[in-house]
């Protein structure tokens, strides 16, 4: 680096840096959906160092499957393989303070991003979860809050927290946390890891008995991994700025997506509505049954 303050007065000669080295050179690299449109649409893009090879996908999972939904996969590396820059799709599992329904869940079928479990925030997910079953184990240097993504994370919780109320969820709390962390593996490699969670709290009341039940919704996103070799710790960080900084969502894409799922939950809403009358129905329909049954037996003792 040369600042102003430090520059030579002499006119730098052309050439006197290497690319790569003393500078790199960055390439917009666009990531397509080809699954939900007759013809694949771009979904985000961002930059990348020239000269790197790069693979991801949107995926998506059909309405009436296990945590339907759109996820994203992402990972580049560097021609020599030293570096590399990965996004893990989104990890989400959800538990309930109601032990009857956590054993029915407990044999319900699961999926690679979708589980059940208790909730935790981003650190405790980050060196019990993401660590250790994900990224190798690797020692974790140091972790510190990353306020920047929880205030992102915050924006877009309201937004879900009106759409939840007009669906009749009246008590719904948002947690959210984020953090960075420094990592260290064997074999003289470096990484930076970046993830944050939201956890969504609905008071349900129960009608049959008057109490209430507790459902937590966690959602771990922004699972970011960028490796290195030991000892470029700032170029990395200088690299990892300009690659974050550049990530574009294509906004078209997004919209039409966003509206798509929005359409499905409220389909849904519509159907688990009718299936709670349904129930009601049914247990009102027993409960004269076995009162009918229970005078007849009444009249025929008499």
């Amino acid at each position: 680096r040369i600042s102003s303050a430090t520059a030579p007065t002499k006119q730098i000669r052309a050439g006197s840096f290497k690319e790569g080295t003393d500078y790199w050179i960055f390439e917009r690299v666009r990531i397509l959906d080809k699954v939900a449109f007759d013809r694949p649409a771009e979904a985000f893009s961002l930059l990348l160092p020239k000269g790197w090879q790069h693979e991801g996908e949107i995926m998506w999972t059909a309405p009436g499957n296990s945590c339907a939904g759109t996820n994203q996969y992402f990972k580049a590396t560097s021609p020599d393989g030293s570096m590399s820059f990965e996004i893990l799709p989104a990890y989400i599992w959800s538990w309930t303070s109601n032990a009857s329904l956590r054993q029915m869940q407990a044999s319900l079928p699961t999926s690679k991003y979708c589980t059940y479990g208790e909730p935790m925030d981003a650190e405790h997910y980050l060196r019990n979860v993401f660590a250790s079953r994900e990224l190798g184990n690797p020692q974790i240097v140091n972790v510190t809050p990353n306020p920047g993504v929880v205030r992102l994370m915050q924006a877009g919780n309201e937004k879900t927290k009106m759409e939840m109320m007009r669906y009749g969820a009246a008590d719904v709390q948002f947690y959210q946390s984020a953090v960075n962390a420094n990592l260290r593996w064997s074999g003289n490699t470096e990484g930076i890891a970046v993830c944050g969670v939201t956890i969504s709290e609905t008071v349900i009341p129960n009608q049959y008995n008057g109490t209430y039940d507790k459902q937590a919704v966690t959602q771990v996103s922004n699972r970011i991994v960028f490796k290195f070799p030991a000892g470029q710790k700032e170029q990395a960080e200088r690299m990892l700025s300009v690659i974050m900084g550049s990530f574009r969502t294509n906004p078209y894409w997004k919209e039409v997506v966003d509206q798509f799922w929005k359409n499905v939950r409220e389909q849904k809403q519509i159907e688990h509505i009718g299936k709670i009358r349904m129930m009601d129905e049914q247990t009102r329909a027993m409960g004269e049954a076995a009162i009918r049954q229970g005078n007849e037996r009444l009249r025929t003792m008499d």
